[in-house]
């Protein structure tokens, strides 16, 4: 299960913001005190960055709960000038901006994995940090970038993940709207996923269908990557996009129109094939469907964290909430 948040940079009080909110999921995602310890030290760091180098950013944070790999997502996303030199600056003491130059040494150092990608239109950086008993680099199938529309506290676009025993299933939802309500709706499709009994993605759907008719509805989509096979069984209602990229092709995923919780949604489970080097994009409208996998060049074998951040940086809408998950089979 996900929780997610994320913290829009635009002063030094928003340092102390994004280091609580990042402690806060640590904590909840059982994380010891050293653990909250270093997460604190690299949110710190990589909101200071945000603000030093590019005037202001985004850092979004996820956290796993309640699962034996538990682990914390940090993603940086700005638009600044990018890093000319990464190996200098992820050495100690090395500065652009007459700092110590501790920074990105630090948050390599603490984090079990650190990933980045810098070019003059900004950088995007993700570091993913693991409890200590269970410290391990080799879950890295799935990551997310979520953020409320400008000038709203709620965000109204949520997505979680479920490992079950047959394979990893995955939800994107999209309130409609902005706002409380909207995230009333999201919430609640995701609490619905979390605890209904499994049988298929178009099941679930039809069961968060029903769990909505007291909200104001919702778009939502999930995913279903079976366990050793090559195969995804895909069921979505309303304005939810999802893509198979596999090089510079991209194949995209079938979504009928409507709105959970309003009823008579037709829905239907799709079947694809997911290659091995393939990658499954899902997001909300948030960010607009017309990327091609040739806008993110080489960015696509990247860390999925760091992936969704970029469609975040290069493609958000500006008006509307956002959601996006990147799944590696």
């Amino acid at each position: 299960m996900i929780e997610s948040s994320a913290i829009r940079l635009l002063d030094r009080s928003s340092v102390a913001e994004a280091r609580r909110s990042a402690v806060e999921h640590a904590a909840r995602a059982g994380f010891d005190d050293p653990g909250r310890s270093d997460v604190a030290i690299v949110a710190t760091e990589l909101a200071t960055n945000l603000l030093r180098h590019a005037r202001s950013g985004v850092l979004s944070v996820s956290s796993r709960l309640q699962c034996t790999d538990g682990k914390l997502l940090l993603v940086a996303v700005d638009q600044g000038p990018g890093i000319a030199d990464l190996d200098k600056c992820f050495a100690d003491g090395y500065s652009s901006a007459g700092s110590s130059g501790t920074g990105l040494g630090a948050i390599s150092r603490l984090s079990t994995v650190v990933d980045v990608y810098s070019t003059p239109k900004g950088t995007v950086l993700a570091a993913e940090l693991m409890r200590a008993a269970h410290g391990s680099a080799g879950s890295r199938r799935v990551g997310g970038f979520t953020l409320a529309k400008e000038g709203q506290d709620a965000n109204g676009d949520a997505w979680d993940c479920r490992t079950l025993d047959g394979g990893l299933a995955v939800l994107v939802c999209d309130g409609l709207g902005h706002g409380t309500f909207a995230s009333h709706a999201s919430r609640e499709a995701v609490d619905t996923f979390r605890h209904a009994e499994w049988r298929s993605a178009k099941d679930m759907l039809a069961t968060i269908d029903r769990a909505l008719h007291s909200t104001r509805g919702a778009a939502g989509a999930i995913a279903f990557i079976e366990t050793g096979t090559n195969r995804v069984r895909y069921c979505g209602v309303g304005n939810i996009s999802a893509c198979i990229v596999t090089g510079d092709v991209s194949r995209h995923l079938v979504s009928h129109n409507g709105i959970l919780g309003h009823g008579a949604a037709r829905m239907t489970e799709f079947d694809y094939d997911l290659a091995a080097e393939s990658l499954l994009v899902m997001h909300s409208d948030g960010i607009s469907a017309r990327w091609q996998p040739a806008d993110l060049g080489g960015a696509w074998g990247r860390h999925p964290g760091l992936v969704a951040g970029l469609l975040y940086r290069d493609f958000a809408r500006g008006s509307d909430d956002v959601a996006a998950v990147v799944i590696k089979p």
